[in-house]
């Protein structure tokens, strides 16, 4: 077995760190996003529309940030 192919002990945890942080501000974007929305046009929001566009700006964030 090639040790130098292996990841440190902490890589997986920080790998998950990472995860959970993107996961707690994705989540934290939407409800906020829905506040302002509301807040500006005075409309309840539609909570699947408002998942969708995040959803879509972080994949386009994540991409431009891996080219």
């Amino acid at each position: 077995m090639n040790k130098r192919r292996l990841s440190p002990p902490n890589g997986h945890i920080e790998a998950a760190n990472r995860i959970i942080k993107m996961v707690l501000l994705f989540i934290g974007s939407i409800i906020i996003g829905m506040l302002a929305f509301e807040t500006v046009f005075g409309i309840e929001p539609n909570f699947i529309a408002a998942f969708a566009i995040v959803t879509l700006l972080v994949i386009g964030l994540w991409l431009k940030e891996n080219r």
